[in-house]
């Protein structure tokens, strides 16, 4: 599908698109946060009802932005969203700050834990191999730029097949807790435990924040608004429908964990996915999700190159950055200056 000269094509599908809301959303947060949530909340109930709580705003902003990315679907998203909204000046300061701050941090974060995952799946300590894992952070994100440059259809593609497979992952962790964590001490008494420790309602709230970063995400598919086909009817499906599998596969993984080991062990375990399945598989188990953690990694990571870069491009198409970080390139119909940017930063 060919664009008029300068502009995007619309190449990304309905399945595409839902593959990059996952595909974005679900990082190292849900195989490390549980353990920070179950300190501040250290009752399980309490601990699921804060995963479906914070799914239920997550959906609400979703329900939102669906509205208002099917009105206004143009590349960059939210970015185009504020510039219609509050002006310029707004716009051009949530883009200076996704520049300067946001993407390169989590691009160059999201880089780091898949560096490191891919050592451990291997064997290898990464803290011992610190400049291995940090170049092999780097290669990634300059792999993924150089796919992403190549067209959106096959960073998509890279996307959906890496998403489909963790899905599948968290669902094996899942479906092997609650049919083989019986033999391996699993109870459903865990659910219902007394509480751990004392229950703060300013502890609720912190739990409650690690819970929504690890939705965070969902949203970022609005930046390559002005590549979805069909936009008006793709991207309200989309958001929606990657956002209630999100709901679905966080909550599920948690009462896996919580169902494997106590609420008292998973407040110990910063690696509470590699825990549960030490407690199914044993050592094997630690390498099968340390092989997760890297496959969950590199799909956001691929993703969140898909997405971020369109916010430059749309800032330099209305004259808030230097032009040249328009450019489409001529054979692959991509932002190709504003990718190479966000890979630069995200080295750097």
């Amino acid at each position: 599908m060919n664009a008029p000269e300068g502009r995007l094509p619309r190449t990304l599908g309905l399945w595409s698109s839902v593959a990059l809301v996952v595909g974005i959303t679900i990082g190292s947060g849900i195989f490390r946060s549980p353990a920070g949530i179950a300190r501040q909340a250290p009752n399980p109930l309490v601990m699921i009802g804060l995963w479906v709580a914070g799914g239920a705003i997550t959906l609400c902003g979703a329900l939102s932005l669906a509205e208002i990315a099917a009105a206004l679907p143009e590349t960059g998203g939210i970015y185009a969203y504020l510039r219609e909204a509050w002006g310029r000046r707004a716009a051009f300061l949530f883009g200076w700050s996704e520049l300067v701050l946001i993407r390169a941090s989590a691009l160059g974060g999201i880089a780091v834990v898949f560096g490191e995952y891919l050592l451990r799946s291997f064997g290898i300590d990464p803290s011992s191999h610190v400049l291995v894992a940090r170049g092999l952070s780097a290669a990634a994100i300059v792999f993924a730029a150089a796919v992403n440059v190549r067209g959106a259809t096959l960073g998509a593609l890279i996307v959906g097949v890496a998403t489909w497979a963790k899905f599948g992952a968290l669902a094996l962790l899942v479906l092997a807790s609650f049919t083989l964590g019986a033999s391996h001490g699993a109870s459903a008494a865990h659910f219902t435990a007394p509480s751990a420790g004392h229950l703060a309602v300013g502890s609720i709230g912190l739990a409650l924040v690690s819970v929504l970063w690890a939705y965070d995400g969902w949203a970022d598919l609005s930046f390559a608004s002005g590549e979805v086909k069909d936009p008006a009817r793709n991207l309200p499906r989309a958001i929606i429908l990657g956002t209630l599998a999100l709901i679905a596969i966080y909550v599920l993984t948690n009462l896996a964990y919580l169902y494997v080991l106590p609420i008292e062990a998973v407040a110990r375990s910063p690696l509470v996915a590699a825990d549960t399945m030490m407690a199914l598989f044993g050592r094997a188990g630690v390498v099968l999700v340390s092989f997760f953690v890297m496959i969950s990694s590199f799909s956001s990571l691929n993703g969140s190159m898909l997405a971020s870069p369109r916010v430059f491009y749309a800032m330099a198409d209305d004259g808030l950055l230097f032009q040249a970080i328009a450019k489409v390139h001529p054979r692959y119909q991509t932002p190709y200056v504003a990718i190479i940017l966000a890979a630069i930063l995200g080295v750097a």
